[in-house]
């Protein structure tokens, strides 16, 4: 795997705007999402990333596991909105493009060329070009990946609106807490979903996911939590008869708005596109004495012949 320098450099970001490595959704793998739920919340294209995630490192072909529900997003999404996005093939590390070709042949939808690894900026823009082309809009994408540094940082820069924002300030015209209707559960404010795939087909970079998944509990633990908590005390101090501060700025209360709502997204996504698959039956134990009574058979069977 190539060194990935925009990756390394994500750290330094997050000193400022934590939250960046924070998937709104955590899946095994894409089996577990619902498509046509995704799709009918308004979701009209797809970003994926390929190494484990829906091949193998280094090969082009789709994990057998998965070629069902990957059958399912075309036909779903369409070919045409999904963009296969990779460090590897279609970089500028893969020579001729050949690999790249290769996945688009296998995969069949599009791969992006690219020549700044993910999750740079000059990557964001291409990947919004591609989209705004076919007339899809940031807030419609959703990215998929097992990559915290990479997949769900990519999925944060592209619904930044502003310089403002990449450096942890948010305009208080995006902290409207509406909310979009699927079925009977209400959902956040639509926006670019980063989906995490938490399963790997085949262990590679122990050390880096060992490290982001400790950075992410550090952020859940030092940044959600204690949202959540503030919030739980606001919902409090609202009951009647209760104390209220009724010197807060409508500024200040939509930012905590935000946050607490932050803290709750996850679960919401859950309920509305995460399908539960029966996972196989354990097999069964034989017991002892069925091992014992079929060890005696076959020497008897074996003493007869």
């Amino acid at each position: 795997m190539p060194l990935n320098v925009p990756g390394i450099l994500v750290p330094l970001q997050l000193l400022v705007k934590p939250r960046i490595i924070v998937p709104a959704l955590c899946v095994k793998d894409i089996r577990h999402l619902d498509f046509h739920a995704l799709k009918r919340a308004g979701y009209r294209g797809a970003i994926f990333d390929k190494d484990n995630c829906l091949t193998l490192p280094g090969k082009d072909t789709l994990v057998p596991e998965i070629e069902a529900a990957w059958k399912e997003c075309r036909q779903v999404f369409g070919a045409d909105h999904i963009l296969v996005v990779s460090n590897s093939a279609g970089t500028s590390l893969d020579a001729g493009g050949i690999q790249g070709e290769s996945v688009r042949h296998h995969l069949g939808v599009p791969v992006l060329f690219h020549t700044s690894m993910k999750p740079a900026y000059s990557c964001v823009k291409q990947i919004q070009s591609f989209f705004r082309s076919i007339h899809v809009k940031d807030h419609e994408l959703i990215v998929v990946g097992d990559r915290l540094f990479t997949d769900i940082v990519l999925a944060a820069r592209i619904r930044e609106e502003s310089w403002k924002e990449r450096f942890g300030s948010r305009p208080v015209a995006s902290l409207s807490m509406n909310t979009t209707q699927t079925s009977d559960i209400s959902l956040p404010l639509q926006n670019t979903l980063g989906i995490w795939t938490t399963g790997v087909w085949v262990k590679e970079a122990t050390f880096m996911r060992f490290c982001e998944r400790k950075v992410l509990e550090a952020v859940k633990k030092w940044v959600i939590t204690p949202a959540k908590a503030r919030a739980n005390g606001k919902e409090k101090a609202s009951i009647p008869g209760s104390e209220v501060d009724t010197e807060q700025s409508p500024q200040r209360a939509l930012m905590e708005d935000s946050k607490s709502s932050e803290a709750d997204e996850e679960e919401a996504f859950k309920r509305a596109f995460v399908r539960q698959i029966p996972s196989p039956p354990p097999p069964q134990k034989k017991s002892i004495l069925r091992n014992i009574i079929g060890f005696v058979q076959n020497v008897q069977f074996r003493r007869g012949t």
